[in-house]
């Protein structure tokens, strides 16, 4: 049970602290889906403000506080908040982009909410009855070191794919009549 508790706590907090990652790198995504859910114009700085510090702070709680009541009624909180703006889109029928991983993802907003809000509710509940063997700094240093390395994963895989399209060009030039 406690390897369980352990490595869904950790997810848990890599998926928060990624998304906070992509948030803060792009918080416009964030701000223009705000607007389609209807937030006022005037509120939506302060809406990405407060998510992103959310997920950060939740987060980091998973990994130094995993025995708080507080810890995990905030990681079922934010959950919810998230399932109900996918819920608002499923009812509205609207394909609102999703900006839980910022721009570098194209999704939409709906049933992967209810699905994240089932597996932070489930981790809560984890939470609440075991303790992770291993936690503070130690995890987050592992933590920290998992969302590294798939954001350079990423990186990688778009240097890779931006090298084709730049010898894909080159190859082009070839043909082009040159003045």
């Amino acid at each position: 049970m406690n390897v369980l508790v352990l490595l869904a706590s950790a997810a848990a907090s890599a998926i928060l602290l990624a998304a906070a990652a992509e948030k803060i790198r792009a918080p416009r995504a964030l701000a223009e889906t705000l607007r389609l859910l209807d937030v006022q114009e005037r509120i939506v700085p302060a809406g990405v403000a407060c998510v992103i510090a959310a997920e950060v702070a939740v987060a980091i709680a998973i990994l130094f506080r995993p025995d708080s009541t507080v810890t995990q009624g905030a990681l079922v909180a934010l959950a919810a908040a998230f399932a109900a703006a996918g819920l608002r889109a499923l009812r509205r029928g609207e394909q609102i982009p999703c900006s839980c991983f910022g721009t570098s993802r194209i999704a939409y907003l709906g049933r992967p909410q209810l699905w994240f809000f089932a597996f932070f509710a489930g981790v809560a509940v984890l939470l609440r009855f075991g303790v992770p063997p291993v936690r503070g700094a130690v995890l987050f240093a592992a933590v920290s070191l998992i969302v590294a390395v798939v954001a350079a994963w990423r990186v990688w895989s778009a240097r890779a794919e931006a090298r084709g399209d730049r010898r894909s060009a080159e190859e082009m030039y070839v043909w082009l009549p040159s003045h």
